[in-house]
């Protein structure tokens, strides 16, 4: 079941996607010095590469202790465009660790878990 956490400012979602078994939080973070912190946090406090926060979007990849697949999302602001452009992003790094190819024949998969997704963090948008 989606969590919603509202810490100061920072809104943070959490979601378990049950047939790819991954897990993806959104957050938005205007401040990308207070964005890090909690990505960074939500990466089991792993040390971090720069990972871009001069952008208004990131998303990244995380693998869990357990050897499972996580990624988090950050947007700078409430947006739909950012949302979508960085759930692409998920969805495709999850087919190619799981060697599903996409192609013009085969893209209803594709097509149902970016709805889903969009779905799930709606209150980012």
């Amino acid at each position: 079941m989606p969590l919603l956490v509202v810490c100061e400012e920072m809104k943070t979602q959490t979601y378990y996607e049950p047939l790819f078994k991954i897990w993806v939080s959104v957050l938005i973070e205007t401040d990308p010095k207070k964005a890090k912190e909690k990505v960074q946090k939500l990466c089991d406090d792993d040390p971090l590469e720069d990972i871009g926060f001069q952008v208004d979007a990131k998303t990244i990849e995380y693998t869990t202790n357990s050897g499972g697949q996580r990624f988090v999302v950050w947007i700078r602001q409430k947006s739909a465009k950012h949302l979508a452009h960085e759930l692409v992003h998920v969805i495709m790094m999850s087919f190619e660790r799981r060697r599903i190819l996409l192609d013009y024949h085969n893209d209803e998969v594709f097509a149902y878990l970016m709805e889903h997704l969009m779905h799930e963090f709606r209150r980012f948008y």
